[in-house]
């Protein structure tokens, strides 16, 4: 009898041990999810790993680029004689064209006028810039721009600047996290949209948790060097006016933007040109607009020293590719 109660008792003490042990589990678990302690940023990449496997498989399994390919259908339902109020002349487009990516001038029929055609993996074999290795089909070609002569500056999506000739043949490249757009400026220097990962907080700015994106304006040389690097974090904070990080004026999940990786969002930068600066009186020739899409904010800085000039929350939301207009 003795035995069967002390086989019990022990029994009940292991049941409590376990039960106590999943709880502890289950509530770190809890504070993983709500903190973000650790393992939460293995989870979260696993767990999104996951659900693009199961979303391209084909894709994921080298067999066909599902992920960026749509049927022409669907995208260009009727390819007839030029639509009424198309713009004349010639179209350049960028995308995966089958396997390959590239860029196209198209005529007003969308015939293929000539093609660029550009590998990742060919231009950079190793990427030590990148934060993981990438595929041909698994990055982008986002920012562009195309010279009289056929020569074309462009971004790999958060994989490097490069420039090529009209016959596709690499003139130069640049290792950074460029994405998003790419100016030209009057001067011929080219002003494009880059960033780091930081891994640690910033003095200025303590309260916002690290890993983040700290988003960079670069001005690149015609021939591919970085003449200058500029931090919109810096520009902000510099400039005294950090409130603008909490100005979104949003209420709903939808639009407000935790400050979390990709808080800013930078996905312009443009400079103002002589011809254009007579129309603008509060800025002059080279001061730059900058678009922060996530926080629905624009900049104008001075384009000696960077410090903001002028700045505008809404009532745009997430804007993209915002210009000086020649009517000011």
């Amino acid at each position: 009898m003795r035995r069967t109660v002390k086989r019990l008792s022990l029994h009940w003490y292991g049941l409590n041990a376990a039960a106590l042990l999943l709880l502890a589990v289950f509530a770190y678990g809890v504070a993983v999810g709500t903190f973000r302690l650790p393992p939460y940023g293995l989870l979260e990449t696993a767990a999104a790993g996951l659900r693009d496997w199961v979303a391209h498989p084909l894709h994921n399994a080298r067999m066909q680029p599902e992920k960026f390919l749509q049927p022409l259908a669907a995208v260009m339902p009727e390819m007839r004689a030029p639509a009424r109020g198309a713009y004349p002349g010639l179209t350049f487009v960028t995308g995966l064209f089958g396997e390959s990516l590239g860029m196209r001038l198209l005529d007003m029929h969308g015939r293929v006028v000539h093609e660029w055609r550009v590998s990742f993996n060919d231009i950079w074999p190793e990427a030590p810039h990148m934060d993981a290795p990438r595929h041909d089909w698994d990055i982008q070609i986002h920012g562009v721009h195309l010279y009289p002569n056929g020569d074309v500056v462009f971004n790999f999506q958060y994989g490097g600047l490069v420039k090529i000739d009209a016959c596709s043949r690499p003139l130069w490249k640049l290792a950074a996290q460029t994405h998003h757009s790419v100016f030209e400026a009057e001067d011929g220097t080219l002003w494009v949209p880059s960033r780091r990962r930081r891994e640690e907080p910033l003095a200025t700015l303590p309260s916002i948790p690290p890993p983040f994106w700290e988003e960079l304006i670069l001005e690149v040389s015609p021939d591919g060097k970085v003449l200058s690097e500029t931090s919109i974090l810096d520009v902000i904070t510099r400039s005294g006016f950090e409130g603008l990080l909490f100005a979104t004026g949003a209420h709903g999940p939808e639009i407000a933007i935790p400050f979390d990786g990709d808080f800013t969002h930078l996905n312009e930068v443009e400079v103002l040109g002589t011809d254009q600066a007579a129309r603008f009186p509060l800025f002059a020739a080279g001061d730059v607009v900058v678009s922060l899409r996530n926080l629905n904010l624009l900049l104008v800085l001075d384009g000696a020293d960077k410090s903001i000039k002028w700045w505008m929350v809404g009532p745009f939301l997430r804007q993209h590719d915002p210009d000086f207009t020649d009517d000011g």
